[in-house]
């Protein structure tokens, strides 16, 4: 009845929807912001020069072009 009569999903299902996406996203390491993951971009040795940033980094877009990194 309680979910009949409301139009949030119940506390179980809350928890099941916040940990789904939550495995969905992922943080910049620029600014450390929380995006989609298919809004970020991976560096690889082929798109930045920089010193400071790994392979395998997780940048947005913002901070790609603040890093000089080719996307």
């Amino acid at each position: 009845m309680w979910r009949a009569a409301s139009a949030a999903p119940s506390p179980a299902v809350a928890a099941v929807v916040e940990t789904v996406e939550a495995e969905r996203s992922a943080e910049c390491m620029g600014c450390r912001e929380s995006y989609r993951r298919p809004e970020l971009i991976e560096l690889n040795e082929d798109n930045h020069d920089n010193l400071t940033h790994f392979h395998g980094d997780l940048f947005c877009r913002v901070c790609c072009e603040r890093s000089g990194v080719i996307f």
